[in-house]
C-alpha cells in the first residue's frame, strides 16, 4: 500500500502480511481481501496495488493521483518494438491498451524510461471517460516535447539524448496491468557531401569540359553519421557506383568513368549520403561540360528558282557540335565571307547564315558549307548544293565566218549571228538598226532566221549599229550594238546649196560636199559643162576638208557662166552622178511668199515668212509699218531671217505691213500685209516705197474681173499656140530644131555678131521660151515654140529662170538647139539632168 508522506509518496510492503487463503471454482470469480486500515487514523488511502508475489509490476492498480515510484521487475513478458525516427523529427511510440476483458476500462497510462522509475508521461483515466482523460507529462526534458494521442506518445522533436528504450504501463480495472517496451533509435544524418578532384580541391557545379574518349575522376566525401552514411553516385536517376570506404569519420567513394561519351554531356553526377532508408540523402551534384565534334551538316537553299542579280540567304545547318564550330563557306572554290553563325532551334545545332548575291556565272555551280570544331579536335565535314541560277538573256552580236567588216561594200550578202545565253530559254528574239525595229522583208532582202539576220544585197543607207534582243521570263537583254559601215562610192550630200550668183569677173565659193565610205582616200574634181563635154576646173583653185571641197570660182566672161561639176573618187569607185552647180549672174533676191501673222497680240504681233532664191547673193529682209489711214510710216525692223517680232504701235486703227528681202544686187518686189484683216495683198510694184492705196472693195471686185480675163487669155494662147505647132509642122522645111542667122547685111541689135548673139541666147531661157532681138527691124523676134522638159518638177508657175547646159553650138551661119541636156535643181536642191528639146521658128 502507498501512504502519503509529507507530499511525498512511498510504498511499502507488508512484512507482516496476513495470508489469507481463498478458494474458488475455475471460471468463478474470486475475492481477495484487502486491509485498508491505515496505522494512523487521518491518513487516507490514496492508491492501491496488487501484485504476484513473484513479480514487482502491479497486476492492478487505484488510486486518485499519478505517483512517482520505481517499479522493479526482473522480466516480463511484454510486448517490444523498435521505433526508428531522424533526428529532429517526431516519434510516435506505440502502447497497447487493449484489456483482456473487453468490458474492462483503462484506469491509467504511466511512461517510463527503462533506467528510470519515474514516469516521464501519465494520463489518468480514472473516474472519467477516456477521452476526458488528464495528461500529466513528468518534470524530465522529454517530458515537455511529448503528448500522448491515446493509443501512443508523441515525442516532437527528437533529439540526440532520447534515444534508448521507453516502457508503457497500463492499468485496467480489473484486468492485469500490460506493458509495452519501445525501442528508440535517433538517425543522425551526416554531413553534406563534397565532390572533389583526386587533388582535393572543391569541383564547382560544372566540370570540364572533357572531350569525348577522355577519363573523369572524381571522389564524394562525407563526415559523421549516426550510423555510419552509404555514398553512392547517381547520374540521371540510375546508381554508378555504390562502393563506400570509411576512413575514420570520414566515408569517401571514388568515382572513374575511362571514356567520356556525347552521353555523358550536360549528365548530371549526384553523389547521395543516407544512413537511413525514409531520411532524405544529402547530396552534391555536378554537370558534365564537353567539347563535342560535330555529327552532321546540311545546306538549306530557297525553294523557288533564284534570279542573278539579287540576294538570297542560304543556312547551313550544323548538328552536335558544342561549342559552336567553324563554318567555311566556298563557291566556285574560293571562300565566302559574308555570312554569320547562330544557335539553332534544338540543342548542340548551330546555323550558319549567308548572304549571297547570285551571278549568271553561278548557274550550275556548287556551293560547299564545311564545319569542324578545333576544341573537339575534330576533322571537317562538308555539305554541297549545286545552284540553279536564272537569268535575263546575255546577247553577242556578231558578223558572219568569213566577213571581213572592213571591206563591206555596197551589193554584198552581209549576215548577222546572235549567240544568246539565258536560262530558261529565250521566248523571242528581234534586231534593231539604231534603235528602230527591222521587220523581215523578203522584197529590200531582209531576211530572218534563227539567231541570224541576213541583208542581201546591202546598201549604204543600211549602215548603222545593229543589235539583236531576246526576252525570257527573267527580263530583256541586249547585245553590245555592232558597227556595219557600209563601203560606197561618193555620192552628193543632201542640202547643198546648188544656185549660185555672182558678178562678172567676180568670185564666189562654190562648196560641195560629199559623202563616201571610206572618206580618207577621197579626192575631188571639178569640171564645167558645155553641150559637147565637161572641161575639167583646175585643182590649184581648190581646197577640201572632211568631205567637202570648196572651189574659188570666178567668171571671167559671159561663157563661163553655167553648170560646174563636182564628183569624188575612192577606193570604191568613182561617183556615178555628179553634183551640179548652176552659177548664175548674180541679181536682186525673190520675193518672200508665204507670210502670215503670229500671235498676234494689242502690243506685240509676229510675222513669219519663207524665204525664195536669194539671188546668188546673201540676203536680208526688211518690215515696214504704215499707218493704215494715214500711210505714216511707224517702224521698220531688219532681219537675217523672213521672221519679225516686234511692238505693234496700234492705236484703234491698223497697220499695213510691206515685206521684201534685198541684196547687194537690190530688192525684191515686196509682199503687203493687213494687219486689221490679216489679208494677203501680194501687190507687185516695183518700188515698196511708195505706200500703196488701201484695198477696197471696188477695186476687189476689179481685181476679180482683171484675174478671169488674164486666165482667159491665157488659154486662149495656149490653143492658138497649139494650131501654130501643128501649122508649122505641116510647113516645116529643113530641119526644124534649127535657128537660122539674121539675112545677110543684118547684124544684131548692139553690132554684136555670131558670138554674141550665141551667148545672148545661151543667158535667156525663162519659163520654156527663149525671148531675144537677134536682129533689127527685119527680124523682130525669135521665139522658141516649143521647149520640152521632161522632169515632173516643173509647174507653170514654180519653174525658176533656167539656162541652157553648155553652149548651143553655130555652125553654117545658124544655132543647132537639136537635143540638149539641161542640169536642173531637184525639190532637194540637188542638180538632177534631164532632156530638153526645142522647137523653134524664126519671125520677122
Amino acid at each position: 500500500m502507498i501512504y502519503r508522506d509529507e507530499d511525498r509518496w512511498r510504498m511499502t510492503k507488508t512484512t507482516h502480511a496476513v495470508t489469507i487463503p481463498v478458494k474458488v471454482l475455475r471460471g468463478s470469480s474470486a475475492k481477495l481481501p484487502c486491509d485498508l486500515t491505515p496505522s494512523d487514523p487521518l491518513d487516507p488511502v490514496y492508491i492501491v496495488l496488487w501484485f504476484r508475489e513473484e513479480s514487482n509490476i502491479p497486476i492492478y492498480t487505484e488510486g486518485r493521483e499519478s505517483l512517482r515510484f520505481r517499479v522493479e521487475y526482473s522480466a516480463c513478458s511484454c510486448r517490444s518494438t523498435t521505433v526508428k525516427v531522424l533526428r529532429g523529427s517526431s516519434a510516435k511510440l506505440p502502447c497497447d491498451l487493449t484489456p483482456s476483458d473487453p468490458l474492462d476500462p483503462v484506469y491509467i497510462v504511466l511512461w517510463f524510461r527503462e533506467e528510470s522509475n519515474i514516469p516521464i508521461y501519465t494520463f489518468d483515466v480514472r473516474g472519467r471517460p477516456l477521452g476526458e482523460g488528464k495528461h500529466r507529462p513528468g518534470s524530465s526534458s522529454i517530458s515537455s516535447r511529448s503528448q500522448f494521442d491515446q493509443s501512443s506518445l508523441i515525442i516532437d522533436p527528437v533529439n540526440e539524448d532520447d534515444r534508448g528504450t521507453f516502457v508503457c504501463r497500463v492499468d485496467f480495472r480489473t484486468s492485469p496491468t500490460k506493458y509495452t517496451k519501445v525501442q528508440l533509435v535517433v538517425i543522425v544524418p551526416p554531413e553534406k557531401p563534397k565532390i572533389l578532384y583526386l587533388n582535393g580541391t572543391r569541383a564547382e557545379t560544372v566540370v570540364g569540359p572533357y572531350n569525348e574518349g577522355e577519363a573523369l575522376y572524381l571522389v564524394c566525401e562525407t563526415i559523421g553519421g549516426e550510423p555510419l552514411p552509404n555514398v553512392t553516385w547517381t547520374r540521371g536517376g540510375k546508381e554508378v557506383d555504390a562502393t563506400s570506404e570509411i576512413l575514420g569519420s570520414r566515408v569517401i567513394n571514388r568515382l572513374e568513368i575511362q571514356s567520356l561519351t556525347r552521353e555523358h554531356f550536360e549528365s548530371v553526377l549526384t553523389c547521395e549520403a543516407t544512413n537511413y532508408r525514409l531520411s532524405v540523402p544529402e547530396k552534391d551534384f555536378v554537370t558534365i561540360d564537353m567539347n563535342l565534334r560535330p555529327l552532321a551538316i546540311q545546306i538549306l537553299t530557297p525553294g523557288s528558282p533564284m534570279s542573278a542579280g539579287r540576294e538570297y540567304q542560304m543556312a547551313c545547318e550544323v548538328f552536335g557540335s558544342r561549342p559552336q564550330p567553324s563554318v567555311t563557306w566556298t563557291l566556285h572554290g574560293k571562300p565566302l565571307d559574308d555570312h554569320r553563325v547562330n544557335g539553332g532551334s534544338g540543342r548542340n545545332i548551330s546555323v550558319s547564315i549567308l548572304t549571297l548575291k547570285t551571278k549568271k556565272s553561278d548557274d550550275g555551280a556548287t556551293l560547299r558549307c564545311q564545319a569542324r570544331n578545333p576544341a573537339a579536335g575534330s576533322g571537317w565535314i562538308e555539305d554541297s548544293a549545286v545552284l540553279g541560277v536564272r537569268y535575263a538573256p546575255e546577247l553577242e552580236i556578231a558578223l558572219g565566218r568569213n566577213l571581213n567588216g572592213s571591206q563591206i561594200k555596197e551589193g554584198d550578202d552581209v549576215y548577222f549571228e546572235c549567240n544568246v545565253d539565258a536560262n530558261p530559254d529565250v521566248q523571242r528574239l528581234h534586231w534593231t538598226l539604231d534603235g528602230k525595229k527591222l521587220d523581215e522583208d523578203l522584197g529590200r532582202g531582209i531576211i530572218f532566221s534563227p539567231n541570224t539576220l541576213v541583208l542581201q544585197k546591202v546598201k549604204r543607207s543600211q549602215s548603222g549599229n545593229y543589235r539583236c534582243h531576246a526576252r525570257n521570263p527573267e527580263g530583256e537583254g541586249s547585245s553590245r550594238p555592232l558597227r556595219l559601215a557600209v563601203r560606197y562610192a561618193p555620192v552628193c550630200r543632201g542640202e547643198q546649196k546648188t544656185l549660185v550668183g555672182v558678178s562678172l569677173r567676180g568670185t564666189v565659193n562654190v562648196t560641195c560636199s560629199l559623202d563616201a565610205r571610206p572618206l580618207q582616200d577621197l579626192t575631188f574634181h571639178w569640171g564645167f559643162n558645155t553641150s559637147t563635154d565637161v572641161v575639167e576646173v583646175s585643182k590649184r583653185r581648190t581646197s577640201a576638208s572632211n568631205g567637202t571641197n570648196v572651189l574659188l570660182y570666178s567668171p571671167r566672161t559671159e561663157f563661163e557662166f553655167g553648170t560646174l561639176l563636182c564628183w569624188g573618187q575612192n577606193s570604191v569607185g568613182t561617183q556615178l552622178v555628179p553634183c551640179a552647180f548652176q552659177v548664175l549672174e548674180a541679181g536682186p533676191p525673190e520675193m518672200p511668199s508665204n507670210c502670215s501673222l503670229r500671235n498676234q497680240t494689242t502690243r506685240w504681233l509676229s510675222v513669219t515668212c519663207e524665204a525664195n532664191f536669194d539671188g546668188g547673193l546673201p540676203q536680208r529682209f526688211f518690215l515696214e509699218l504704215f499707218d493704215a489711214e494715214s500711210g505714216k510710216l511707224r517702224k521698220n525692223v531688219t532681219s537675217p531671217k523672213a521672221e519679225f517680232h516686234v511692238e505693234s504701235p496700234i492705236d484703234g486703227g491698223s497697220l499695213t505691213l510691206v515685206i521684201y528681202a534685198a541684196n547687194d544686187e537690190g530688192r525684191s518686189k515686196s509682199v503687203f500685209l493687213d494687219v486689221r484683216t490679216a489679208m494677203l495683198l501680194d501687190r507687185r510694184q516695183g518700188e515698196s516705197s511708195a505706200f500703196p492705196p488701201p484695198l477696197t472693195p471696188f477695186l476687189g471686185i476689179v481685181s476679180g474681173v482683171v484675174g478671169l480675163s488674164i486666165v482667159s487669155l491665157l488659154v486662149a494662147r495656149l490653143v492658138y499656140t497649139s494650131r501654130r505647132r501643128e501649122r508649122a509642122k505641116r510647113n516645116q522645111e529643113g530641119n526644124p530644131d534649127l535657128i537660122h542667122a539674121c539675112p545677110p547685111g543684118k547684124e544684131p541689135e548692139g553690132g554684136a555678131k555670131g558670138r554674141e548673139e550665141e551667148a545672148f541666147l545661151q543667158r535667156h531661157v525663162i519659163y520654156g521660151a527663149l525671148q531675144a532681138k537677134v536682129c533689127p527691124s527685119s527680124l523682130k523676134a525669135l521665139l522658141v515654140e516649143r521647149l520640152l522638159f521632161f522632169h515632173s518638177f516643173f509647174t507653170l508657175f514654180s519653174v525658176p529662170s533656167l539656162r541652157m547646159a553648155g553652149k548651143i553650138p553655130w555652125r553654117n551661119g545658124r544655132w543647132e538647139v537639136g537635143r540638149s541636156r539641161i542640169l536642173l535643181p531637184d525639190r532637194t536642191g540637188r542638180s538632177v539632168e534631164v532632156e530638153a528639146k526645142a522647137k523653134v521658128k524664126v519671125k520677122a
